[in-house]
């Protein structure tokens, strides 16, 4: 048997379900053109406050474009840290991603994007701590452009292609989750 009770259900045993939801959405205007040579890091994004007990989703988005009318592609890998312990977590590489979708377009690049999502789960966690990510970027043949100029100028107050805070053609992560979820 559970009783609703303000922000969950309380359990005959005493235990609860629910928890106080958060969420999170930054943008960053960091221009970034990366090459072949060498892993680029592009965004840190500083830290972000994580209520005890949470479980959280993070997804992460960004608008890239090659200008050189061939194949391209690049890489991404995403990092996490946790309290600014100073260790890096990797949580993956994504394999090759989107190239130049308009070769045939005057050597011209169309804007492609990645983007993943990352659950996490921290409900053994008994008190709040902060979160920050890293992201990196590795070209695959030509160079490969993030949050530069080409793709940022689209935000001539249009909503088709405005989002709120001009933020349509950026880096992005957006964090959903719920402090103790369950205590």
């Amino acid at each position: 048997m559970a009783t609703i009770t303000g922000t969950s259900l309380q359990f005959s045993d005493g235990t609860h379900l629910g928890g106080v939801p958060f969420s999170y959405h930054r943008a960053t205007s960091n221009s970034v053109a990366m090459t072949s040579s060498s892993w680029t890091n592009s965004w840190d994004t500083g830290n972000f406050a994580i209520p005890s007990g949470s479980i959280f989703k993070v997804l992460i988005y960004m608008p890239t474009r090659q200008d050189g009318g061939n194949w391209g592609g690049h890489y991404f890998r995403f990092y996490w840290q946790y309290n600014d312990d100073g260790n890096w977590r990797e949580l993956g590489h994504s394999g090759y991603g989107a190239g130049d979708h308009s070769m045939t377009y005057n050597n011209g690049g169309r804007i492609t994007h990645y983007e993943n999502e990352f659950l996490f789960d921290f409900r053994d966690q008994s008190s709040s701590f902060n979160i920050r990510f890293l992201f990196q970027h590795l070209s695959h043949t030509t160079t490969t452009y993030v949050n530069n100029s080409g793709q940022n100028n689209y935000s001539d107050g249009n909503s088709t292609y405005t989002e709120p805070n001009g933020y349509n053609y950026r880096e992005k992560i957006t964090i959903w989750g719920v402090g103790n979820p369950r205590s």
